[in-house]
């Protein structure tokens, strides 16, 4: 399970407490005309061109926001997991990175697509790098 470090991993609310008051202050601040604006970085028209290429359609803007904000927490959540996979990668024993086919010259930490196919593959994802990359 991952858990984000802003959330918290116990329940807030009480039993039987209202969480109503909480969800309509998300869908306003997911209004463009109610609240203020939120900026995802996920653009509507993306979502809404997945949405569509899935076979979903969706007018309202709400809920194309809520799978944009659902869609860049997965982002974020494989992103920190390939940072977690290339530091490890980065403390590795020199010889073992050489024999690997790592650059060890440069020590600068840099994520690799190797580091992002480990973090994805704990999400069920396969990613393979194209094959005129393998040459």
């Amino acid at each position: 399970m991952v858990e984000y470090a802003n959330q918290p991993t116990t329940s807030t609310y009480a039993a039987g407490e209202d969480k109503t008051a909480d969800v309509i202050e998300l869908l306003q601040n997911l209004d463009p005309v109610g609240g203020q604006e939120t900026t995802l970085l996920i653009p509507d028209e993306l979502t809404r061109h997945v949405l569509a290429k899935a076979g979903v359609t969706c007018e309202d803007v709400r809920t194309l926001r809520l799978f944009s904000l659902a869609g860049q927490m997965f982002l974020n959540d494989i992103v920190d997991e390939a940072c977690v996979v290339q530091q490890n990668r980065m403390q590795a024993p020199l010889k073992f990175q050489q024999n690997e086919g790592y650059p060890t010259k440069d020590r600068r930490p840099v994520v690799l697509t190797e580091d992002v196919a480990v973090a994805a593959r704990e999400y069920g994802m396969k990613v393979y790098r194209p094959q005129f990359l393998n040459q």
